[in-house]
């Protein structure tokens, strides 16, 4: 674990030997080893969001990018708006950029969603200047 994250190989340097991780439920911690050990996860169950949140935190740069790709992969028209905000709030400027591009490309069926309403007024004027720019609105 010290190998992969610079906050664990932190939090280890006194000699302790242990851990504790409550920020997180134990089966995405119980992902995160997995990962450490594996390069991979055998059973991601839609955990992505977890999964990059935690890499994150402890700054797991491989899974981080893991859990970006699987995000992607599993992105939808009704879970974009949720995801953008995911990827704000996680200060992600990759995935911010990714789903910002999907929500500008889907629009109209993006902003007939029941999320829509959850982006943010400064969010929703990114959106409509980037439609601006690109004439997709008069």
């Amino acid at each position: 674990m010290k190998a992969r994250s610079p906050i664990f190989a932190e939090l280890l340097l006194n000699g302790t030997d242990s851990i504790k991780i409550d920020k997180f439920e134990p089966k995405i911690v119980k992902k995160m080893i997995e990962f450490c050990n594996n390069d991979s996860i055998e059973n991601f169950e839609n955990d992505e969001l977890e999964m990059f949140s935690i890499a994150n935190t402890y700054k797991i740069q491989s899974l981080m990018i893991y859990a970006a790709r699987k995000t992607v992969k599993t992105a939808t028209i009704e879970n974009a708006i949720e995801r953008y905000n995911f990827a704000v709030s996680q200060k992600s400027k990759i995935l911010e950029k990714w789903f910002f591009n999907f929500i500008i490309t889907n629009f109209v069926k993006v902003s007939n969603t029941s999320n829509f309403g959850n982006l943010d007024a400064k969010a929703y004027k990114l959106f409509l200047e980037e439609l601006l720019k690109k004439n997709k609105i008069n």
